[in-house]
């Protein structure tokens, strides 16, 4: 039996379809458009069920590659497009969003958990700053290390990512 991985808008149309899908994140990587109307109905729906790419059950939820450098939780402004999107979501979702701060896994464990929170910490900042979001919607947690993305190596950079979800 052959096993065919869907593609994220596959997913999101099955999702809207009100089929039941268990899957990762929806990947949106670094300088790509994300689309601010598909991303607020990804996180309203009940119907898209992913917490993360190992746990198939929990809130929607869109991962956004930011390319964090090395050790740092300063967010560039190459990723400030994408930021704007997510905040016009989250304003028309208008229910609470966890940004969950993910790293790569080079280093230490402890550290990577800290930096993954000000990872995540730093991108609450811009948006409420930048764009206007309400901080009492947002909610952060630093993930560390402990869920890379499939298909790239654990040291890879594209695991320096912000991943938002629903608060429930």
């Amino acid at each position: 039996m052959k096993v065919v991985k869907p593609t994220a808008g596959t997913l999101l149309f099955l999702a809207m379809m009100g089929a039941a899908v268990a899957a990762g994140p929806r990947i949106v990587n670094s300088g790509e458009m994300l689309d601010a109307e598909e991303t607020a109905k990804i996180l309203r729906s009940d119907a898209f069920v992913s917490r993360s790419i190992r746990q198939t059950e929990g809130p929607a939820s869109v991962a956004l590659r930011i390319p964090f450098g090395f050790g740092s939780a300063k967010v560039p402004e190459s990723a400030m497009p994408q930021l704007e999107a997510m905040s016009k979501a989250i304003r028309q979702v208008g229910v609470k969003i966890m940004i969950e701060g993910h790293t790569d896994s080079t280093g230490n464990p402890d550290y990577n958990r800290k930096l993954s929170e000000k990872r995540a910490s730093a991108v609450r900042d811009v948006m409420v700053a930048t764009y206007g979001v309400d901080p009492n919607e947002l909610a952060v947690t630093g993930m560390g290390k402990d869920r890379p993305l499939p298909d790239i190596a654990p040291t890879s950079s594209g695991n320096r990512r912000v991943e938002f979800r629903v608060d429930r």
